[in-house]
């Protein structure tokens, strides 16, 4: 073992909570979020936050920018980092007034020779930018950013391939892709939210027939088991209110076609509404 001195990195909550310097403060609420958020430290600091955003834009534009130890210069280290940050409703305050937006906006838009750099980057600020469209401010900034719904549209009719041919990105590749896609569409879903369905407009309203849904978040794999916890906790509820004569939505059972079609549908169609409400619906972008 080496005889010099061990000293606690900024990656470490306990010591990087205890040091002056605000970029610490931010990584160590993302680099350990639960923690963070259960100890009830959600709240970013100002300039941490604005080192992360400055850090983004920098590593877009190739441009040297200060680095903490073993932290990659990278731009898609940076993104998945403000993706984190906006799950904490505090913080969209500091990212809306900070103008985060523009910057996710550049991350969608930016090229590179390393399409996997590139694709990384993409997911982690698509999922930033779903995050902040839960809330009207970032939906109003996402609206007048030039180019970002077009993109977002774009990103958002990204399809699987289902074919051997070489040339076709590689499987991690194709999973951050469906990733993406998958936040464009909760994007665009929360974007046009606030206005009725064409389709639902005229619908009947819910009878005292309708069923009960269960809307809960999945949670954590077991890596051991790859089943998930949260949802046979949920199914052992619907199998308990069933027996008692209830009808019961469960997404495990009803769910067809587009995901957020059938979840709109079930919420339209049904009499009532049971949260199964934790950590993890809360920072579910597909729950909220």
């Amino acid at each position: 073992m080496s005889g010099k001195r061990r000293t606690t990195s900024y990656c470490t909550p306990s010591g990087a909570w205890g040091t002056s310097n605000p970029s610490h403060k931010a990584h160590a609420y993302v680099l350990d979020q639960k923690c963070v958020l259960t100890s009830k430290r959600s709240v970013a600091h100002r300039r941490g936050v604005r080192w992360l955003l400055e850090g983004l834009q920098a590593t877009l534009e190739g441009r040297p920018y200060p680095l903490k130890k073993g932290r990659p210069s990278t731009p898609n280290k940076y993104a998945y980092d403000i993706s984190c940050l906006a799950i904490s409703d505090e913080n969209k305050q500091l990212l809306f007034e900070m103008d985060a937006v523009k910057y996710l906006t550049h991350a969608l838009l930016w090229k590179h020779e390393d399409h996997s750099l590139v694709t990384e980057s993409r997911e982690f600020a698509m999922a930033a930018i779903c995050q902040l469209s839960f809330h009207k401010l970032g939906r109003e900034q996402i609206e007048v950013e030039d180019g970002l719904l077009d993109e977002i549209r774009s990103i958002s009719l990204y399809q699987s391939p289902h074919t051997s041919d070489s040339k076709q990105p590689d499987s991690s590749e194709c999973a951050r892709l469906g990733r993406a896609s998958k936040h464009a569409k909760r994007t665009l879903f929360n974007m046009t939210s606030r206005t009725p369905h064409p389709e639902l407009a005229d619908a009947e309203a819910p009878t005292e027939d309708g069923h009960v849904m269960l809307s809960y978040a999945w949670g954590p794999q077991d890596h051991d088991s790859g089943r998930f916890p949260n949802q046979d906790k949920v199914i052992w509820i619907k199998e308990m209110l069933e027996a008692q004569g209830h009808k019961i939505w469960l997404d495990v059972d009803a769910m067809a076609g587009s995901t957020l079609e059938a979840m709109a549908s079930a919420v339209e169609g049904s009499s009532c509404v049971c949260i199964i409400l934790n950590r993890d619906y809360k920072e579910s972008a597909a729950c909220r």
